[in-house]
């Protein structure tokens, strides 16, 4: 097998389009990846703090929820107590109508300066804590809580601050909640 190159079949044949062509396709190909890359990256982003906020709102409700059962365990406490003689200042998580109690500070939660939820929550990280406190002995207080508790309403309503603090499932997220309680005793 004889190759000729000389001959005139053999010469390359230019049609004047590779002379103008200088890598258009590859540098068109790199930007197209990296535009997909970009919206990878940025879709992962999204994502993930997706999900940082579905976990945060459900540590959310979580604490949300202990600090209603800490509510309702303080107001059958309440329920469960025959005088008011029991609020003593605040040793027990009762407070007087003089005592300044601030919820925010952490000597307030303290086992001894607060009562702690007597039921089992499974999904909180602690138990939830509350403290009550005197408002007003034998007359409604100025939400004019009238005929609540156990009594037909002849009696006087004793008037009581309760405040609840719980967590989450982490200790990170606190949640509390306030309510007013009449009972007549």
């Amino acid at each position: 097998m004889t190759i000729v190159t000389n001959s005139p079949y053999s010469q390359k044949i230019s049609t004047g389009f590779q002379a103008e062509q200088r890598g258009a396709v590859l540098i068109v190909s790199l930007l197209i990846l990296l535009v997909m890359t970009l919206i990878g990256v940025t879709a992962m982003t999204t994502s993930n703090v997706e999900q940082k906020m579905s976990g945060n709102q459900s540590d959310l409700n979580v604490a949300f929820q202990s600090a209603e059962a800490a509510l309702r365990d303080a107001e059958a406490y309440i329920q469960s107590i025959a005088a008011v003689s029991a609020f003593n200042g605040g040793t027990t998580g009762l407070y007087t109508t003089t005592a300044t109690v601030d919820p925010f500070a952490n000597a307030t939660w303290s086992s001894s300066s607060s009562r702690g939820y007597s039921g089992t929550l499974t999904d909180a990280g602690t138990a939830p804590r509350y403290v009550i406190q005197l408002v007003k002995i034998g007359a409604p207080d100025p939400l004019m809580i009238s005929n609540t508790g156990d009594g037909t309403g002849n009696s006087a309503v004793n008037t009581f601050r309760i405040t609840a603090r719980a967590t989450g499932k982490t200790s990170n997220s606190y949640t509390y909640l306030q309510e007013h309680y009449g009972r007549a005793m």
